[in-house]
């Protein structure tokens, strides 16, 4: 089956005077297979211009391969039978292979040519490409070209048509190819110029070619508008739009102007509707380029009745009545009923239409009735913690709230004290029937959290247990049940929130006292006995009260004997009454005393003990050695006595314990001393 495409181009336009419209078709009835590169049919006859025959010109073939329509082999080849898109087309336009016709304004005459339609066809190895130039421009531009409904044709770029598909068989749908230019008096040519066929023997066929414009001509008559008809001015209502029409003859084309009171929709066009029209003239002018006409016709314009009706809102199961006032002589109800106000009883929210009528007007009027049901609402319940609050909101179709706690809003807020507690709202929506909820709130008790407290001497940790609760937290930051704390003031609280399976909360507080430790001191005085003492009371352990310990040390009293020589370590332990204790220690050193005589420690003395630097020593002798001594051995101060009684200055040393040594000829002894200052 053959494809034929349809499509028409716009060539020139203009306004001519004294203008006839023309339209010569090419039929090519006559074309044969043996009827040559020229068209034999009779060219189309038309008043002041000479068609004359379609040329094939450029083609390999002789004759026309077809009889009925112009249709020649030999285009450009650029496209196979697997190739679809136009971006793959290989070919270009030859442009000495066309069909060409030209049009010849006779003397005297202007030519007008509006647009030209043809059909077209390919055979299945034919072109995929054409396009329409004219000698307005020396065949050097392609004609702008559109396709309106063709599924296989499309436009590349504006001018040049193109087959999408390979397929040879589709309905026939139309094209366009629009072209612009002026009136003309010389011959215009047209050239039909095809390529990219898939074959050489591929055909481009067209037929059916028609042109129409207007010619025009001192011989040609121009017949003035006559207005023959104004349709529409029957009598309308104030309320309805006045529609007019027209029945115009002469040449076209003509202008219209409609005039008038009220508001034209469409004052030039043939016809017109008019809202807000009056009983009044309504005048159409018409021209053409050969004259002017115009016609009047009045309008009958009838009053429309005001109407107005009210509407009600009443409650399920009661009536309305529903009353139309105004200037309507008689009135009509979608009910049936005729008079002015009629008694109602839906059981549904309903509309009633009321038509008034004065005279041959009437306007309808609609009137609704609201009719409410007993109100429905609905309240929410709630469960909180004690001391908490709940939010009771109600909901519904009631329009106005009363809540037993005497509140009026659709919501509020209640801190019950007991529980299960219930609040009942009460709604209505202007029915006498009224609609209630009840609202319950459960209170959960708070959980009774408890914590121990603590009391600790100084350095010591203290735990801390909460109890009570399902999951604690701490203001240290903690969230176990027990906590480990080390405070170094007194007294220090910590506060525990516990929470329940309810996820109610409460505090306790715990408090932890800090007792401060005892201040000890040791200083053994004589710190070196001789390993032929038996018992040394031990002494110098402040405050009172405590208990020495260590290598030799039973009950109290230290023996050298036991030990033998040596040194060792004394300790001195104190617990207070808050049972905090301290420990502090000194050196005692047994000598095997041999060689030398000890001084007799009751000969001498040495105070004050403790000093804050400044000390005091008497001795039985004069030039004595005194050495101190610190606790890592190292001598810090020396000095020879010159008298009995000599003060020694110690305030550069450090506080702490120090070992004071006295030597005399073949005597010695060792005693401690503490600065403090």
């Amino acid at each position: 089956m053959i494809k034929k495409i349809l499509f028409s181009a716009l060539l020139f336009s203009g306004l001519l005077v004294n203008a006839q419209t023309f339209t010569a078709t090419y039929n090519f009835a006559a074309t044969t297979t043996l009827s040559g590169t020229t068209d034999p049919t009779t060219p189309p006859a038309v008043t002041g211009i000479t068609c004359g025959s379609f040329v094939a010109v450029g083609t390999p073939s002789a004759n026309a391969n077809a009889a009925g329509r112009f249709s020649f082999v030999g285009w450009p080849t650029g496209a196979t039978t697997a190739v679809d898109t136009y971006s793959t087309m290989t070919g270009s336009i030859n442009t000495n292979e066309y069909y060409e016709v030209v049009l010849t304004p006779q003397a005297g005459y202007t030519v007008a040519f509006n647009n030209i339609t043809f059909t077209t066809q390919r055979s299945g190895t034919g072109i995929r490409n054409y396009v329409v130039r004219t000698s307005a421009d020396g065949f050097t531009n392609n004609l702008p070209a559109s396709v309106t409904t063709n599924t296989n044709l499309s436009v590349v770029g504006t001018n040049e048509f193109f087959w999408n598909l390979d397929a040879v068989t589709s309905a026939q749908n139309g094209s366009t190819i629009s072209l612009f230019g002026a009136t003309t008096t010389s011959s215009v040519s047209f050239r039909f110029y095809a390529w990219n066929s898939e074959g050489s023997g591929g055909t481009f066929s067209i037929d059916n070619v028609a042109f129409t414009g207007t010619v025009s001509g001192a011989a040609i008559p121009c017949a003035s508008p006559t207005i023959t008809a104004i349709t529409g001015n029957s009598a309308i209502c104030s309320n309805q739009t006045l529609n007019l029409g027209s029945t115009v003859t002469g040449d076209a084309p003509f202008t219209y102007t409609w005039t008038g009171a009220g508001s034209i929709a469409t004052p030039n066009a043939s016809t017109t509707s008019i809202t807000n029209a009056t009983s009044s003239d309504y005048t159409l002018t018409v021209s053409n380029a050969c004259g002017t006409a115009s016609s009047v016709v009045t309008a009958t314009v009838n009053p429309s009745p005001s109407v107005s009706v009210n509407s009600a809102t009443i409650c399920s199961g009661e009536s309305a009545t529903l009353t139309a006032s105004g200037s309507a002589s008689s009135y009509a109800w979608s009910t049936t009923e005729t008079t002015s106000s009629i008694v109602v009883t839906p059981t549904a929210s309903a509309s009633y239409t009321v038509t008034g009528t004065l005279g041959s007007c009437s306007v309808d009027v609609v009137a609704t009735v609201q009719v409410n049901s007993a109100p429905t609402i609905s309240v929410n319940s709630a469960t909180i913690c004690a001391g908490s609050s709940a939010t009771l909101t109600t909901s519904g179709t009631s329009t106005a709230y009363v809540w037993s706690t005497g509140e009026t809003t659709s919501s509020i807020i209640v801190i019950p004290s007991t529980s299960p507690e219930t609040f009942t709202v009460a709604g209505t929506n202007g029915c006498a029937t009224a609609a209630s909820a009840i609202a319950t709130v459960v209170v959960n008790a708070l959980p009774s959290v408890s914590v121990t407290s603590a009391v600790i001497c100084a350095g010591n940790t203290a735990t801390l247990t909460a109890s009570g609760a399902t999951s604690y937290s701490w203001n240290t930051g903690q969230s176990t049940a027990t906590i480990l704390v080390t405070p170094t003031t007194s007294p220090v609280g910590y506060t525990v929130t516990g929470t329940d399976a309810n996820n109610c909360s409460n505090t306790a507080v715990s408090t932890v006292t800090v007792n401060a430790v005892p201040n000890t001191a040791l200083i053994l005085n004589p710190g070196i006995h001789c390993v032929n003492v038996n018992t040394v009371t031990l002494v110098g352990g402040t405050p009172a009260g405590g208990v020495y310990s260590g290598t030799g040390v039973s009950g109290g009293v230290f023996s050298p004997a036991t030990v033998g020589v040596g040194t060792y370590t004394i300790t001195y332990s104190y617990t207070d009454g808050n049972n905090c204790s301290a420990v502090s220690s000194d050196i005692m050193t047994v000598s095997a005393c041999t060689g030398i005589e000890t001084l007799n420690a009751e000969t001498v003395s040495i105070f004050p003990n403790p000093s804050n630097g400044l000390v005091t020593i008497k001795t039985p002798v004069l030039n004595t050695q005194v050495n101190v001594f610190d606790v890592n051995g190292k001598n810090v101060f020396s000095q020879t006595t010159t008298a009995f009684e000599t003060s020694l200055n110690l305030s550069h040393l450090s506080n702490g314990v120090y070992q004071l040594n006295i030597v005399s000829d073949n005597q010695s002894m060792n005693h401690k001393i503490m600065i403090n200052k």
